[in-house]
């Protein structure tokens, strides 16, 4: 009979393992997936863009196979490295995208944003 260390063990790995195929990190297009979004707000779309240069990609959520067919859908929070519109440098702030279902869908309701400081801004990105 195996010990209960071992059972717990176990148990932790196959939790972790089903928990990182369910939902997996991957890339978004700002144009391609935020703007979409944004568009179900118009004054809040009019803000980013001329408020903030965006990178052109970011982060969100991937669904994983357990989603059928929403498998490999990304869903919101979407992230976005930005910096104030016109400034030089490293991107300084990030954007973060939500919708209240959490999916890519314009006809959800309210979409709304965070922008935050980032604490060691990038000095790779243009």
């Amino acid at each position: 009979m195996k010990s209960p260390r071992h059972c717990l063990i176990t148990l932790l790995a196959l939790s972790t393992l089903f928990t990182t195929q369910v939902f997996a990190g991957g890339s978004v297009g700002f144009e391609d997936q935020a703007v979409p979004l944004l568009k179900t707000q118009p004054a809040l779309l009019q803000f980013v863009q001329q408020s903030l240069d965006v990178a052109p990609v970011g982060s969100g959520v991937r669904l994983g196979k357990e989603f059928g067919e929403s498998t490999g859908k990304r869903i919101t929070p979407f992230s976005f490295e930005a910096r104030p519109k016109g400034a030089a440098g490293p991107f300084s702030l990030l954007l973060i995208v939500y919708s209240p279902e959490g999916v890519n869908d314009n006809n959800q309701g309210a979409v709304t944003i965070e922008i935050r400081q980032l604490h060691n801004p990038s000095s790779k990105r243009p």
